[in-house]
């Protein structure tokens, strides 16, 4: 499976300088989610990322996979995505691409949590995933270039900082 970005322009998002410290390509079902998420976990574990961070990583990763799996697919069957880790700077970069449909309105929703104070019987099942992604990372970003969604979710890491 192999996602086609073309070269780069000043129409896409660039592509990190730095290569990959992990990159897979999965098709978007919960089983496959899950065992890329570990998988992402292990590798950056290798790497000496801290556990905090490990945990956020896993945690908005398998929020933002199964957000694709459930949505960006709904209605066809399920489709290919790309995950891809990267170090920049102080930061670790994790880019998650996608042909499904588009975000509405081709932006990020709102991070606003359901109001609690109603009945619990009241409170949506979901809509609180993008709210942890945004909580557990520093920055979270949005493209639709040439049919592909690009979801970079960047994370604050001490260790990038030594390189």
């Amino acid at each position: 499976m192999q996602f086609e970005l073309g070269n780069a322009s000043e129409s896409c998002p660039l592509c990190p300088a730095e290569p990959a410290v992990f990159e897979t390509a999965l098709i978007a079902t919960q089983d496959r989610v899950r065992t890329t998420t570990l998988a992402l976990r292990a590798r950056l574990d290798q790497l000496g990322v801290s556990p905090s961070v490990l945990g956020n990583v896993e945690l908005a990763a398998a929020e933002a996979l199964n957000n694709i799996a459930e949505h960006a697919y709904s209605g066809t069957p399920p489709g290919p995505i790309r995950v891809s880790a990267y170090f920049e700077r102080s930061h670790l970069l994790l880019r998650i691409v996608d042909a499904g449909h588009p975000l509405p309105d081709a932006t990020l929703p709102s991070v606003r949590l359901p109001d609690p104070s109603g009945p619990l019987a009241d409170l949506p099942e979901g809509g609180f995933g993008w709210y942890l992604i945004t909580q557990l990372s520093d920055a979270v970003r949005y493209d639709r270039c040439r049919d592909l969604n690009i979801l970079d979710i960047c994370f604050r890491c001490d260790l990038c900082d030594s390189d």
